[in-house]
C-alpha cells in the first residue's frame, strides 16, 4: 500500500469517526505509524542467504485529538510537533486556534512512545511514517 493511500485511509477513517461520534477537546488518542516497508533489495539479499524478513510493524504513537462544538462533519489537519518536541504552541494553542476556525485537529506525539526529548541534533527518518499512521 503506497503511503498517498494510507494518507488518504486515515483521513477518511478520520472523517467517518468523527463525524459521528464527538470528541472532547484534547483527547488521547492512541495508533500506530505506518511501517516501513522493506527495499526488494534487502528482501532479496535475505532470500539468497535463507532468510525470511517479516515486515516491521508501525511504531505505536500518541495524539492529541481535538475538534469544534457540533455534529460535524468538519476538515482535519493532522499537526506535527518540531524538533523539541511537544512544546505548549503544537499541543495547546495551534489545536484551539484551529478548532475556532472549525477544523477537527489530531496533533500528532512522535517522542513519547519512542522514549525521546529532542532531536535538534539528529536525523529522525521515522517521522514521516508518522504522518501516515
Amino acid at each position: 500500500m503506497n503511503t498517498t493511500r494510507l494518507f488518504l485511509g486515515l483521513v477518511a477513517v478520520l472523517g467517518v469517526t468523527l463525524a459521528g461520534n464527538p470528541a472532547d477537546a484534547d483527547e488521547l488518542v492512541h495508533f500506530e505509524s505506518a511501517p516501513v516497508k522493506l527495499s526488494p533489495l534487502r528482501i532479496r539479499k535475505a532470500s539468497e542467504q535463507g532468510e525470511n524478513l517479516p515486515q516491521p510493524q508501525g511504531t505505536p504513537l500518541l495524539g492529541y485529538l481535538s475538534r469544534p462544538q457540533g455534529s460535524g462533519p468538519f476538515p482535519a489537519i493532522v499537526v506535527m510537533h518540531g524538533c523539541e518536541g511537544m512544546r505548549f504552541s503544537v499541543k495547546d494553542l495551534w489545536p484551539k486556534r484551529l478548532v475556532s476556525w472549525g477544523y477537527v485537529v489530531l496533533v500528532v506525539d512522535s517522542f513519547t512512545t519512542r522514549n525521546i526529548k529532542d532531536t535538534c541534533q539528529s536525523y529522525l527518518p521515522d517521522r514521516v511514517f508518522d504522518a501516515y499512521g
